[in-house]
């Protein structure tokens, strides 16, 4: 499946016409533009919309300031779905606002068995481990989750930790079956 930001007949870019081929005899075109429609910067946007409705989690390789996969994540976190990032350089433009996704609470893909498992709905063995609040930061962020759900920073001011290390306790906490994620990247203890 391809979703695209110009009319179903419109090739591009150009050079991928053969790609463009292989999609159409064997695979399926999105598009709500209409035929003949020329590829636009304003139509991308459009399209990510699109993207987002059509996926239960979007992925994010890596987003620099200007990146078209913001609006992807806005757009399906709007729609209650998960956001996934792939950890970056920190000194590298092209991660800039990727990392930041870190921050504001999306969830950290550095590892893809752990994504099949929590995100694919592959069956976790894990959860079968100890659903105690553990050590570290941990015990602090599982008193500030009681039985509400709560954004990352709100749990941070809560728990009275950086956003960093209240964000690295849930997604421990998760991994271990304490915690759980809810629409809109809200955190609740695990039931």
């Amino acid at each position: 499946m391809q979703v695209l930001g110009k009319g179903p007949d419109v090739v591009y870019p150009r050079g991928h016409y053969k790609l463009f081929e292989q999609i159409c005899d064997a695979g399926l075109l999105v598009s709500e533009f209409m035929p003949g429609t020329r590829a636009a910067p304003h139509h991308f946007p459009r399209r990510n919309r699109v993207l987002a409705v059509l996926t239960p989690t979007t992925v994010v390789l890596e987003a620099g300031r200007r990146s078209g996969s913001l609006i992807t994540v806005d757009h399906a976190l709007d729609l209650g779905r998960e956001g996934w990032v792939v950890p970056g350089p920190i000194d590298t433009a092209t991660c800039d606002r990727s990392n930041r996704l870190l921050v504001d609470g999306a969830c950290p893909l550095t590892n893809i068995d752990e994504f099949v498992l929590e995100a694919v709905g592959g069956v976790d063995t894990r959860a079968e481990l100890s659903r105690g609040p553990g050590s570290g930061p941990e015990p602090l962020v599982w008193a500030a989750l009681g039985e509400e759900t709560f954004m990352v920073n709100e749990l941070a001011t809560r728990a009275g930790l950086p956003v960093p290390r209240a964000l690295a306790a849930l997604t421990t906490m998760e991994l271990h079956g304490r915690a759980g994620r809810v629409a809109g990247m809200r955190f609740r203890r695990a039931a």
